[in-house]
C-alpha cells in the first residue's frame, strides 16, 4: 500500500512538472492612449494618470503576454519641460479564451546614453486560466513615442 501511494505522489509531481513551462522571450509592444487625468503641481510639474491599451507579440508562443490584449493604468511625473521624470503602473492582460495575467511595470532609466528614451522593468503578479501560477518578468525599452501611444521591445523570463 505504501509503495502505491508513493508512486501516485511521484506521478503527480511528474504530471505537474510536464504542464509547467519555463522560458525566455523577446517581444514587441504597442500602446494606444485612453483617458488621461492631468494635475498641475505648484512648481509647474504635472502628474498624469493614463488609462491605455497595449498589444504584445513575442518570439515565444509560451510568453505570458504573447498575443495578449492589455488594459493598463500608468502614473507619470512630467517635468516643466514636458519630459517624463518617472512612471509606474499595472496591466491586466487577457486573450479572450479564459487566460490572462496581471503585471506591474516601472520606469528605471530615462534619457541616458544606455537608454535614450525610456527603459524599465516589469513582473507578473497573478494569472488565471493557463497562466494561473505565472511568475517572472523582464525589461522593456520604449523605442518610439507617438502622439497617441508608444512602441517598444521587451525581454522576459517566465515560468508558468
Amino acid at each position: 500500500m505504501k509503495k502505491s501511494v508513493a508512486w501516485l505522489a511521484a506521478a503527480a509531481v511528474v504530471a505537474f512538472s510536464a504542464n509547467a513551462s519555463a522560458g525566455e522571450s523577446n517581444g514587441w509592444y504597442t500602446t494606444t492612449d485612453g483617458k488621461q487625468d492631468v494635475t498641475e503641481l505648484p512648481d509647474g510639474r504635472k502628474i498624469v494618470v493614463s488609462h491605455y491599451y497595449q498589444l504584445s507579440r513575442s518570439d515565444n508562443a509560451d510568453d505570458p503576454i504573447n498575443g495578449m490584449d492589455s488594459d493598463c493604468v500608468g502614473q507619470f511625473l512630467i517635468g516643466k519641460d514636458g519630459k517624463m521624470l518617472s512612471g509606474s503602473g499595472s496591466c491586466f492582460s487577457h486573450n479572450g479564451k479564459g487566460d490572462g495575467s496581471s503585471w506591474w511595470w516601472k520606469v528605471d532609466e530615462i534619457g541616458t546614453s544606455k537608454c535614450p528614451d525610456a527603459c524599465g522593468s516589469f513582473g507578473y503578479v497573478n494569472g488565471f486560466g493557463k497562466l494561473k501560477d505565472v511568475t517572472g518578468g523582464g525589461n522593456w525599452v520604449r523605442t518610439d513615442l507617438m502622439s497617441r501611444g508608444s512602441m517598444g521591445t521587451y525581454k522576459s523570463k517566465f515560468k508558468r
